[in-house]
């Protein structure tokens, strides 16, 4: 593993590869004392597990993954637990008696005593293809924490499978009402719930959830995919030629907004 120091912090990994070193608040640093460091390692190893492959054409080198997996959680410990599970589905796929075993062996380390620790465990038992086992550890969770983030992300993911767009709303409304969400949250599901609307061809819900979203960008997508769709089947053509309209001007009006951080650093 090496990298290149090229201009404006950007870093080019054996020599195909990029990415800028991000040195604070949260993001990944690739060296620290001229040495590489854990996440170095770790992007290494998904470097050599198919990232190489997909980007840049290199051949998957599974054992020179493994290596770096391993290099990176001696060099920090933390990251077996936070970001391991590349490395036991890696593992499984080689050798599944082998993989079988480390996992069985990672489960019994594991001193359950919060959610997150049950949920890593239910994923290590899902990376072994034991489902019943997997399943029986999420029913733990589901009593546990009824209120935590594996029930929330179910109802929320529950929100986003329904194709009724009046059902959509429901489970809204019921998401609300049992995770007491704030005005923030609840936001997160207005694109899903217009654009079902959308699909149901109901101008008047579909605006009444649009114009609750405070994305300019996110709106004139949604407007222009509803004009589109009503220009190609010749349908609602006045409304759609109304939002296609407004869809411009959104995006026109959008150029002057502030461009987000992560897209604005260098």
């Amino acid at each position: 593993f090496y990298v290149n120091r090229g201009p404006q912090n950007t870093v080019y990994f054996n020599g195909v590869r990029k990415v800028t070193i991000q040195k604070e608040n949260g993001r990944y640093s690739f060296y620290k004392d001229g040495k590489p460091t854990a996440m170095a390692h770790y992007w290494d190893a998904q470097f050599y597990n198919g990232m190489g492959k997909a980007f840049a054409g290199v051949d998957v080198d599974k054992p020179r993954a493994v290596a770096a997996f391993e290099t990176a959680f001696a060099t920090d410990p933390k990251l077996r637990t936070t970001n391991g599970m590349a490395y036991f589905m890696l593992l499984y796929g080689m050798d599944k008696a082998n993989g079988e075993k480390v996992v069985m062996s990672e489960i019994a380390d594991i001193n359950a005593s919060t959610e997150a620790d049950f949920l890593r465990m239910a994923a290590l038992y899902n990376t072994i293809r034991k489902k019943p086992l997997a399943d029986s550890v999420y029913t733990i969770v589901k009593a546990k924490y009824p209120k935590g983030t594996y029930v929330y992300n179910q109802a929320a993911n529950a929100i986003y499978s329904e194709k009724d767009a009046a059902k959509k709303e429901e489970k809204l409304a019921l998401i609300i009402k049992d995770f007491n969400l704030d005005a923030t949250k609840a936001a997160n599901f207005y694109a899903t719930i217009a654009s079902a609307y959308s699909t149901a061809k109901n101008n008047e819900k579909f605006e009444e959830y649009a114009k609750k979203i405070e994305s300019k960008m996110t709106v004139a997508q949604l407007y222009n995919s509803y004009a589109w769709a009503g220009a190609e089947k010749k349908e609602n053509l006045e409304f759609a030629a109304k939002i296609s309209k407004m869809s411009l001007d959104l995006i026109e009006a959008a150029k002057g907004d502030p461009v987000p951080a992560i897209y604005a650093s260098k």
